[in-house]
C-alpha cells in the first residue's frame, strides 16, 4: 500500500492535501506533530469525512519529530488520539512497552505500527533490533534506517525480505529503491510525499511517481528486479525508459537505479542475486572493473574489455556489451561507416566497445584521450591511431568524417575543431542538446544525439533479458517517445 504522508500544518491545508493525495493513496499518515492544532473532535471529523484509512502519528524529536513539548504531554495526547479510533496509530518503539500494551488493551480496532529509527546509520544485523521490540498483536512494525550506500539497502532488504508485518525503510537517497521495492520484499506499505515540496523524510518519493514510472501497484514478490548500477547515477533516464517499456509489454518486472562503487561490486552482485534481480545495465565507472567479478563474459565483451549488460542465467551473471552496436546503428542512419576516418574522444568503457564495432565494421580509428597512454592502449588493442586531446588541431587540419565525443566533459576540444563537413556525435543522453552539440550544429555539422545510441543499446539489453518479448521495431519506438519527453531539452 501508498501511504502519502500529510503535513498540514493547518487543519484547512490538511484537507486540501489529503484530496489531492485521494488521487494516489491507499491510506493517510498524519503527521501530526507538525500541525498547529491537534482538536479530538477536528480529527475525528476528518476520519469521518475522507473514506482513506488514516496513521496518525506524534513523532517526538528524539525519533526525527517535531513534538514539542515535553515525553509525558506527548504520551498523553498519544491517548487522546488513541480514542478518535485512527485505523493506525504509530507508537515508537522506546516508548515504555505497558504504555504500548495499554493502548492495545484499550483500543482493540487499532492496528499499532510500532516504529524504530535509527538516523546514525544502517545496523548490521536486522533481526536483533526486532526481537528486541515489543511484541503486539495485530499490529506493523517499522523499521528506518539510514543508508549511506546501495550496500546498506540491499542489505536491509534482504533481512527483511518475507518478514510477515515488517516495514523496512532505507532513507536518504542510496534508500530509496527500499521505497519503490516495498511489495517486491513483502513489506505491506510503503510512505510516499505528496509532491517533491512535501517530504517527511529524505528519500521519500512523490506518489505519483510510485505509482506511474515504476508501476508500484502492480509489483509483488514475483516481480523481475532490474536496475542499472554504477556513479554517478543521478542523470540516467533508464528508470523512465525501460519502465515504460515493461510497462508496455505487460512484464512483470520493474527498473531502479542504485549508485554503486567499484569497491562495492562484488557484495552487491550477491546480494542483488539473493533479492532477485534478473539483469543490470552497467555504466561508469564500473564497465571494465566489473568483468573480474563475473561468472562467464560474453566473447565480444570480453575483446571489448567492457560490459555494459548483465543477465543472470541459471545463477550465473554473465556480461555483455550492447554500446558498440546501439552507437554504430545510430551513426549509420546516416550511412555506412565503412572506410570512414573516426575520431574517438576519450577511452573509457563506451569508447572501447564504440572502437571495437567500428573497426568490424572497418572504419579507421583515431583515438585521443587526456591521458595519452590510455589512448595508445585502445589504438593497440584495435588497431588505429592514438594522441593526446591536445592533437585535436592536427586531425582537424588533415579532416576527418565522424567525431565523437566518450568523454564526461561538456566540450573537451576547442569548438573552432569542429569540421562542418563532418557527421559529430555526443554519447551523454541526459541533457539531449549537449554544448558539444549546440556547437557542432552551429557549424554546420550533422549531429547524432546521445539518447539515439541510448535507446538502440537499450533495446538490445531487451532482447537479452526477454528474448521471446521484444519486438525490435515497436521497442525502439517506445523507448524513443519516452526518451524524448523525459529528457531536459536546454
Amino acid at each position: 500500500m501508498i501511504c502519502i504522508v500529510i503535513l498540514g500544518p493547518t487543519l484547512e491545508e490538511a484537507r486540501l492535501q489529503i484530496q489531492q493525495a485521494s488521487l494516489h493513496a491507499d491510506l493517510i499518515e498524519l503527521r501530526l506533530d507538525y500541525f498547529i492544532h491537534r482538536e479530538p473532535t477536528t480529527l475525528k471529523s476528518l476520519l469521518k469525512e475522507f473514506p482513506l484509512p488514516m496513521i496518525f502519528t506524534l513523532r517526538s524529536k528524539s525519533q526525527g519529530g517535531h513534538y514539542p513539548y515535553d515525553e509525558k504531554t506527548r504520551l498523553q495526547e498519544i491517548k487522546c488520539l488513541a480514542a478518535c479510533k485512527p485505523a493506525y496509530l504509530d507508537i515508537e518503539a522506546d516508548v515504555p512497552h505497558a504504555f504500548i500494551t495499554q493502548i492495545s488493551q484499550d483500543q482493540p480496532g487499532i492496528k499499532l505500527i510500532i516504529s524504530y529509527h535509527h538516523f546514525k546509520d544502517t545496523p548490521a544485523n536486522l533481526k536483533d533490533i526486532l526481537d528486541k521490540l515489543p511484541a503486539i498483536k495485530n499490529g506493523i512494525y517499522k523499521i528506518a534506517t539510514h543508508s549511506f550506500c546501495t550496500v546498506d539497502t540491499l542489505k536491509q532488504m534482504y533481512e527483511a525480505k518475507n518478514q510477515q508485518n515488517i516495514i523496512s525503510i532505507s532513507m536518504r537517497e542510496d534508500g530509496q529503491i527500499s521505497r519503490i521495492l516495498a511489495p517486491v520484499v513483502g513489506s505491506p506499505i510503503t510512505y510516499a510525499s505528496l509532491d517533491e515540496k512535501c517530504k517527511a523524510a529524505p528519500g521519500q518519493l512523490p506518489a505519483q511517481q510510485l505509482r506511474e514510472t515504476y508501476g508500484y501497484k502492480a509489483l509483488n514478490l514475483q516481480t523481475a528486479l532490474y536496475g542499472l548500477i554504477g556513479d554517478p547515477v543521478s542523470a540516467s533516464i533508464g528508470h523512465l525508459t525501460h519502465n515504460a517499456l515493461m510497462q508496455a509489454l505487460n512484464l512483470n518486472a520493474v527498473y531502479v537505479k542504485m549508485r554503486v562503487k567499484p569497491q562495492e561490486l562484488k557484495v552487491c552482485l550477491n546480494l542483488m542475486k539473493k533479492l532477485g534481480f534478473q539483469g543490470l545495465s552497467v555504466t561508469m565507472p564500473l564497465k571494465r572493473e566489473i568483468i573480474g567479478f563475473l561468472d562467464q563474459v560474453d566473447e565480444e565483451a570480453l575483446a571489448m574489455g567492457a560490459v555494459n549488460t548483465l543477465l543472470l542465467k541459471d545463477g550465473q551473471w554473465i556480461g555483455y556489451n550492447t554500446d558498440g552496436k546501439g552507437a554504430l546503428e545510430s551513426i549509420e542512419t546516416w550511412g555506412t561507416v565503412k572506410d570512414k576516418k573516426i575520431i574517438l574522444l576519450g577511452a573509457g568503457g563506451a569508447a572501447r566497445a564504440i572502437a571495437f564495432e567500428a573497426r568490424r565494421k572497418g572504419a579507421a580509428l583515431i583515438i585521443l584521450n587526456r591521458t595519452i597512454q590510455k589512448a595508445e592502449q585502445l589504438a593497440d588493442d584495435f588497431g588505429g591511431q592514438a594522441g593526446s586531446l591536445e592533437m585535436m588541431q592536427a586531425y582537424f587540419q588533415a579532416g576527418y568524417d565522424i567525431l565523437i565525443n566518450c568523454t564526461s566533459h561538456s566540450f573537451p576540444i576547442a569548438p573552432s575543431n569542429l569540421s562542418k563537413e563532418a557527421l559529430v556525435m555526443d554519447i551523454t543522453s541526459n541533457p539531449k542538446d549537449t554544448a558539444f552539440l549546440k556547437s557542432a550544429i552551429k557549424r554546420g555539422c550533422r549531429i547524432v544525439y546521445g539518447y539515439q545510441m541510448f535507446i538502440r543499446q537499450a533495446v538490445k539489453q531487451f532482447k537479452l533479458w526477454f528474448p521471446e518479448k521484444i519486438d525490435e521495431k515497436d521497442a525502439l519506438e517506445i523507448l524513443e517517445k519516452k526518451a524524448l519527453e523525459s529528457l531536459f531539452v536546454k
